[in-house]
């Protein structure tokens, strides 16, 4: 998925050179528009991780099986590829990166900057990207983004 920001005429003349290298490619406003829709996806997803590893510890000590867990939730409203697919691999202990966490701590510090400069508050976001700067304080940068279990 790209996620652009700009002219929408500038867009449609390299369309067909992105559209060969994603599924979705999506002009969200005026330059600048694409990466603060990055922020919203990268901040909705910090909150849907820790949600994830939070239900999965919470099963995992109440006895559930996990992926029949999972997949009874994938049918309702928390469904997500969090639950889904990086909920799956925190089960079966696979920390291989879909994308790193060194990477999402990146993303999640241009988030809060933005936020600081708009003097808007948001506590989870902090709290999410404090969990993942502690994961890779105990090496787990290069891991994927569902190592977050390792650390809640």
């Amino acid at each position: 998925m790209v996620m652009c920001g700009g002219e929408a005429d500038v867009l449609e003349q390299v369309r067909p050179i992105m559209d060969k290298y994603s599924r979705a490619v999506n002009l969200n406003g005026g330059p600048g528009q694409g990466q603060h829709t990055k922020m919203v996806n990268q901040i909705i997803l910090a909150g849907n991780m820790a949600g994830t590893v939070e239900g999965l510890i919470y099963a995992s000590r109440m006895g559930l099986d996990l992926h029949k867990t999972i997949d009874t939730i994938a049918l309702g409203a928390a469904s997500s590829t969090a639950l889904t697919v990086l909920g799956r691999r925190m089960v079966d202990g696979n920390f291989d990166p879909g994308f790193y966490v060194e990477h999402y701590i990146k993303d999640l510090t241009i988030a809060l900057e933005e936020c600081d400069r708009m003097n808007l508050s948001l506590p989870c976001l902090n709290l999410v990207r404090q969990l993942y700067i502690g994961l890779k304080a105990q090496g787990g940068g290069r891991l994927g983004t569902q190592a977050l279990i390792k650390v809640i």
